[in-house]
């Protein structure tokens, strides 16, 4: 299990609670209790998630958590989830009240205009820091609604009880503002190296409380260890900023969290870029480690400490929200509300004593519906196969009729050969639509005819009669051109239709001397 679970020297007694981080690539876990004045360190958890494992998925993720607490004897309890810098927006911002009423309310709508997610799904918490006659400073801090939504699941799955989603940063705060002379002589404002989790946060803390916080990407080497050189570079970018943006930008010292090998290989380059004393935090007044290995757990430890001191914190699953006025207004409407649904609960019971015969037809109505239904959709499927079957039927050509009819329409059979004609159905099968309720058969009749003719007038005379039919849309398939077999001029005509049978229609049959008297009737009109 990587670098595994690390045990305490011994159990004590006591309520104890459960911290987590769950990174891209490693969980974090602390379980501790508490002992007269101190926080004791039971067991910690630093292990790399399986590459096997799909990390969007909330209830797998949650059920090998609680497959990890269970093999490190670690018993399902409240948990409080901790947040990395780069999962939340932190702005410290100055609001024009000071009314305890307004503020909650006013911190949202200037923290949702400074989001880079959508500030719809963002949950919002604050602190109150500074209050002076006209204004007060809160640290505003910001996570969309989807990774607290995933926390929820992932923990329910893990059989864990979700306490609190609060910041990383703010347990290492608590540890420095609960700090009792740790750094000799004591420091008011410190800048925190937090090198715990999978990158680089620092911040600046000013009595227990977050001045100003930064996050930044750690390349790592081939051994899985942060870069030394990309810490220092990103600690030197990070005192710059902070240097330019706040006027009140001088800090007492500097203190680090992480791992044993990179604290000591930056702790020397860290205190020279910032000239001021530097130190590595391995021990803490009030906890005892109990033996346990720290250095990725420090700041999970101070978010229990937090808790248990009653410091205010950062809790995304209950943020602060303005008092409710309107309460006692609630409370007599509810009164209200509940006489009245006394008395309405006494006319209910008057009706239902007359309401239960009819309730009683009601049911054997239904028995004798639900008897019936099968019998009922039977016919229904039933009707639509003869619908069906209707329709598919009327599909069928009568090729016989449509051979009379063009026959009809043909010239004397001196005047005009047929050769052949070829007929061909396009189908499209039968279609229902539910919302008008038609059925439909789509259909193409297509018929080809090829012949000759004793001149071009018969067979222009034999094309007319085919174009001026109820029946049919004629087109040439070919050129009109001299060198019949028998008769001089050879035509092709392609015919197409949807009337499957043309029936007994009368047809007049096409000649040249007809053609040639409707000709000249018209010139005289």
């Amino acid at each position: 299990m990587g670098d595994g679970f690390q045990m305490a020297k011994g159990i004590m007694a006591g309520q104890s609670e459960i911290v987590i981080e769950l990174g891209r690539r490693r969980l974090i876990v602390i379980y501790a209790g508490w002992e007269k004045d101190r926080l004791v360190v039971r067991r910690t958890i630093s292990v790399d998630l399986p590459s096997d494992m799909d990390r969007d998925d909330p209830e797998e993720v949650g059920r090998w958590i609680g497959a990890t607490l269970s093999e490190a004897n670690i018993p399902r309890n409240r948990v409080i989830i901790a947040l990395s810098r780069q999962r939340v927006a932190l702005k410290r911002l100055t609001l024009p009240t000071v009314d305890k009423v307004e503020l909650p309310q006013m911190t949202r709508l200037a923290m949702q205009s400074q989001l880079s997610f959508d500030p719809e799904t963002a949950v919002i918490d604050f602190l109150p820091e500074k209050h002076d006659e006209t204004s007060t400073t809160v640290l505003a801090v910001a996570v969309p609604q989807d990774v607290l939504e995933f926390m929820r699941r992932m923990t329910t799955a893990a059989g864990l009880r979700l306490e609190c989603v609060s910041m990383r940063g703010m347990g290492a705060a608590t540890l420095i503002g609960v700090m009792n002379g740790m750094m000799s002589p004591p420091a008011a404002r410190v800048l925190v190296v937090d090198l715990v989790g999978e990158n680089l946060e620092l911040s600046v803390v000013d009595d227990g409380a977050i001045r100003f916080s930064r996050a930044a990407e750690i390349v790592e080497e081939e051994n899985g260890c942060k870069s030394a050189d990309t810490v220092i570079r990103e600690i030197r970018r990070t005192w710059l900023s902070y240097r330019m943006i706040d006027e009140d930008s001088h800090v007492d010292g500097a203190l680090l969290f992480g791992e044993q090998g990179i604290t000591s290989e930056t702790v020397d380059s860290i205190r020279e870029i910032l000239k001021m004393r530097t130190e590595k935090l391995q021990r803490h007044p009030r906890v005892d480690t109990n033996g346990a290995v720290m250095h990725d757990v420090w700041p999970l430890a101070g978010l229990l400490l937090g808790c248990h001191l009653n410091t205010d914190s950062i809790n995304f699953v209950k943020p602060r929200r303005a008092p409710d006025i309107r309460a006692r207004k609630r409370l007599i409407m509810l009164g209200c509300t509940g006489a009245i649904s006394i008395i309405l609960f006494g006319g209910w019971t008057l009706a239902k004593m007359k309401i239960e015969p009819l309730r009683q037809q009601l049911d054997t109505l239904k028995r004798t519906s639900a008897s019936l239904a099968p019998e009922y959709r039977r016919y229904g499927r039933d009707l639509y196969k003869l619908e069906h079957l209707k329709r598919w039927e009327s599909a069928r050509v009568e090729w016989l009729d449509h051979a009379t009819a063009l026959a009809a329409l043909s010239p004397a059979p001196d005047s005009v050969v047929l050769d052949k004609w070829t007929g061909t159905l396009k189908f499209r099968g039968v279609q229902y639509d539910h919302k008008a309720d038609v059925w439909s058969a789509p259909r193409e009749i297509s018929i080809v005819l090829d012949g000759e003719a004793r001149d071009r007038q018969t067979a222009d005379a034999f094309r007319a009669a085919l174009v001026s039919s109820n029946f049919y849309t004629a087109s040439s398939g070919g050129v009109d051109a001299q060198g019949g077999r028998r008769l001089p001029y050879g035509f092709t005509y392609r015919l197409r239709t949807t009337v499957v049978s043309p029936g007994k229609a009368s047809v007049v049959a096409a000649s040249p001397e007809t053609d040639a008297v409707e000709e000249a009737a018209g010139d005289g009109q």
